[in-house]
C-alpha cells in the first residue's frame, strides 16, 4: 500500500516539465480550465488578498504584466472567505489581471500543492509545467525574479528560437 501511494505521488506530482493539472475555475464570463488559456503561456498564482507581504508582491507584479501580458496570462486565484470579507469587484478593478475566487474545497489548491501564499506556478502554451513554484515578482536568494524568466521567453520567441505562439 505504501509502494502504490509513493508512486502515484510521483506520477502526479507538480514538478518541472510534468503535465499541469487541469482545473475549472468559475469566472464571470465564462469557465476557466487549462486548456483555456490558448497559445499564450500561464502565470497562475495563489494569493492572500487579506495579507499585507500579498499586496506588496502583487503591486511588484503590475509592471511585470505589462510588460509581458502580450507572450503570457496572468491568473490570480485565491480562497473566498466564509464571511464574505473579501470583495471581488474591487479586486478586479485594482489589478487589470484576470482574478478568480474559488472555494476551498476546489482540487486546484490540492493538485497544485498550494500549502502557502503566494504561490506561482508557470505553465506552457502546450500545458507543461515550466516552473513549480515559479518565481515571483520579488527577487529570491539570487535576485531572480519572474520578469526575467519572461524575458528569457520573449527573447526566444523574439528570435524565432520558440514555437510560434
Amino acid at each position: 500500500r505504501t509502494v502504490a501511494k509513493n508512486i502515484y505521488f510521483r506520477l502526479t506530482e507538480l514538478s518541472q516539465g510534468s503535465k499541469a493539472p487541469d482545473f475549472l475555475l468559475k469566472s464571470d464570463a465564462k469557465d476557466l480550465t487549462l486548456q483555456s488559456f490558448g497559445k499564450k503561456y500561464l502565470y497562475l498564482f495563489f494569493i492572500d488578498p487579506t495579507s499585507l507581504d500579498n499586496t506588496k508582491q502583487l503591486n511588484l507584479l503590475k509592471p511585470i504584466y505589462e510588460r509581458y501580458k502580450e507572450i503570457a496570462h496572468f491568473v490570480m486565484v485565491y480562497k473566498e472567505k466564509p464571511d464574505g470579507s473579501i470583495d471581488l469587484s474591487k479586486l478586479k478593478n485594482e489589478y487589470p489581471w484576470t482574478v478568480v475566487s474559488s472555494k476551498e474545497s476546489n482540487s486546484i489548491f490540492k493538485n497544485y500543492n498550494v500549502v502557502s501564499y503566494p504561490y506561482y506556478v508557470l505553465i506552457d502554451p502546450f500545458g507543461y509545467v515550466i516552473q513549480a513554484p515559479a518565481l515571483g515578482p520579488m527577487p529570491n536568494g539570487v535576485y531572480e525574479t519572474i520578469d526575467r524568466t519572461f524575458f528569457m521567453i520573449q527573447k526566444a520567441l523574439k528570435d524565432g528560437n520558440g514555437a510560434d505562439r
